[in-house]
């Protein structure tokens, strides 16, 4: 079962069972998030070289298209030096494109809580990249 099927039919079992829901983006995001984290630590990470021989194939891009994945992979860098508190929110934020008011509920912490943790992770991260 993939990952979107399995996210549907746990929010859907829930549903059934009488749970109640008041904000469906959050609980999607959360139950997703959750059967990812489980799937990880069912396979455990995987070497390159296992990733080869079962036939991915690492490309270098065009220039434009390196210069991006060299951004990117900067960025990624980044934000995994930043605390945990920090990473999560702007990730969630400015990555998954949720709302500081969407993101309160999901940790159930206030809006404002979650809106200096973003500017202070921001700052972090703009600190830590040099910017």
């Amino acid at each position: 079962m993939d990952l979107v099927s399995a996210t549907f039919t746990k929010v859907w079992e829930y549903l059934v069972k009488g749970g109640e829901i008041q904000n469906m983006k959050a609980f999607l995001y959360k139950t997703a998030s959750n059967l990812v984290i489980d799937e990880y630590r069912k396979k455990g990470a995987q070497s390159l070289d296992a990733l080869i021989e079962e036939g991915y194939e690492p490309r270098a891009g065009s220039g434009h298209e390196a210069g991006i994945l060299a951004e990117v992979g900067e960025l990624k860098r980044g934000l995994a030096r930043l605390p945990e508190q920090f990473r999560e929110v702007v990730a969630l934020r400015y990555v998954d494109e949720f709302s500081p008011q969407e993101i309160a509920e999901l940790k159930g912490e206030s809006p404002n809580t979650i809106s200096v943790r973003i500017n202070r992770g921001v700052a972090m991260l703009r600190k830590e990249m040099h910017i």
